[in-house]
């Protein structure tokens, strides 16, 4: 992403999405690659600009889960390995209150 109003697109056109903040050449953005697989419904960017990095609170390396429900904002913290990064997304990624309906019937038994 090149500018913020970008970002903020994408968090009003997605119930979630996941962004990673820091560079390309990182350890982190090739597991973060590797942990994006495993997600079908949820949508994934990377910031590589300080400057969007800094307007959002996130220094350096960092993973910030935005969404349109709960508390709107989880930041990863933790050891940044592929079982506790996808931990996170797994765990926050879905409303904590849902509406019961076949589309959420197999998030919910499954």
């Amino acid at each position: 992403m090149e500018n913020s109003e970008t970002l903020e697109k994408a968090k009003t056109d997605n119930k979630a999405v996941g962004i990673f903040f820091g560079g390309e050449e990182t350890e982190e953005f090739a597991l973060w690659q590797k942990v994006t697989l495993a997600f079908e419904d949820l949508v994934f960017h990377h910031v590589h600009c300080t400057d969007i990095a800094a307007e959002y609170g996130v220094e350096g390396v960092g993973v910030v889960l935005f969404k349109q429900f709960d508390e709107g904002r989880n930041d990863f913290e933790g050891e940044f390995k592929m079982d506790t990064v996808k931990k996170f997304l797994e765990d926050n990624s879905m409303p904590t209150i849902m509406e019961f309906d076949e589309n959420n019937a197999q998030l919910i038994f499954g």
